[in-house]
């Protein structure tokens, strides 16, 4: 099995000492690494830049750029040193799409709203589990808890870009970050509700595939077609509870809700299986081109 290709920004030592004393008791910003920029035409230090893009503002809302989406990143660390990262074909299927994917790593809660001013949709990607605690439920033994500042990013990330109505589309553990952030809750280990006749988790061996059944009347269905479709499975746990806003799109044979989407206007939609995985399928991809496209429409409206 070939593993996946991994982008990701790795931790540096300090080159000198980061005192924050003078900024921080004044109430003035971190500084802004890696750009020359002018205070007085970026609104005097009310956002933090875009870091490493060389954009100008007067292009914005032309067409003259690709969408910005964002991807939350993972937290590992390797040789001692914590790295964020973000499998590749992530932003591999974003480009592909014609959007332009950034890393998000998980930075502190207050810094949400600066990271969404930035990016015209997201791709909230998988990984490990979410704390039960967070939707009020118990741990369950086979939950596997991702790291704490994660979740909590990604929590706050993913209620942020809701309110704006950002274009979203969630994939794995991310169609369960939508749930669970507009108040529905998660089975958080589908062999206790639905039995093993299905494999959905990926142990050893090659990954599984199973079908699913997908609504006629829905957004999902207008992209990739309506009825029985055969997709790959990696978890153990998926939407309990429907949060507020939300329909289920899309089912296994053996019931297990394996996508979900927003009853209004905007792009949300999240696939239980990872369409990154499967790049020579025109009905994965069509996933990635049309939150890109929603990316590039115009204003967007509340859920």
């Amino acid at each position: 099995m070939t593993k996946p290709r991994i982008a990701r920004a790795e931790g540096a030592g300090h080159g000198g000492p980061a005192h924050k004393g003078e900024t921080c008791g004044r109430g003035l910003r971190p500084p802004r690494i890696g750009l020359s920029h002018k205070e007085e035409t970026r609104g005097r230090g009310l956002r933090p830049p875009r870091i490493g893009l060389s954009h100008k503002e007067e292009t914005r809302g032309r067409g003259l750029r690709p969408p910005r989406i964002g991807l939350n990143c993972d937290l590992t660390a390797a040789s001692g040193t914590e790295i964020a990262k973000v499998n590749w074909n992530y932003a591999a299927s974003v480009l592909d799409a014609g959007g332009l994917p950034l890393l998000f790593p998980p930075v502190e809660e207050s810094s949400v709203a600066d990271l969404l001013d930035i990016v015209d949709g997201l791709v909230l990607t998988g990984g490990r589990d979410y704390d039960p605690a967070v939707y009020g439920e118990p741990r369950h033994p086979a939950t596997e808890l991702l790291d704490p500042r994660r979740a909590a990013f990604d929590v706050a990330l993913a209620r942020a870009a809701l309110a704006r109505g950002l274009p979203i589309l969630g994939i794995c553990g991310g169609a369960q970050l939508v749930n669970i952030a507009l108040g529905g809750t998660l089975i958080q280990h589908v062999p206790d509700a639905f039995g093993t006749a299905i494999n959905h988790t990926w142990g050893a061996g090659a990954e599984p595939f199973h079908e699913v059944d997908i609504e006629a009347d829905s957004r999902l269905a207008a992209i990739i077609g309506a009825g029985r479709l055969r997709v790959n499975s990696s978890h153990h746990q998926a939407v309990g509870r429907l949060g507020n806003g939300l329909r289920i799109v899309a089912r296994a044979p053996d019931g297990v809700v394996e996508a979900i989407e927003g009853t209004g206007n905007c792009f949300l939609l999240g696939v239980q299986w990872h369409p990154e995985r499967m790049p020579s399928r025109p009905d994965q991809m069509a996933l990635f081109s049309a939150l890109v496209r929603a990316a590039n429409g115009p204003a967007r409206t509340s859920t």
